[in-house]
């Protein structure tokens, strides 16, 4: 896959099958090279600051969301 694109939408249909993110490795280069649509930057920046974990359920993510608001 070419650099300097980046993260499109098309791109993250095909990286986040089912809600679940497994190819990290692909999000982060990705990113370094081209960046991320200004669409998609509050969907995948909390994986890139760690904040969901990679391979997480949609399920999962809305419930760390929850507890993150709580505190």
């Amino acid at each position: 896959m070419p650099t300097g694109v980046g993260i499109t939408l098309k791109k993250w249909e095909k990286l986040c099958i089912d809600g679940v993110v497994t190819d990290y490795a692909e999000v982060y280069r990705l990113t370094y090279f081209g960046g991320i649509v200004s669409d998609l930057r509050t969907e995948i920046w909390p994986y890139l600051l760690g904040h969901y974990k990679f391979g997480s359920t949609a399920q999962q993510r809305k419930a760390l969301n929850d507890e993150t608001k709580q505190a």
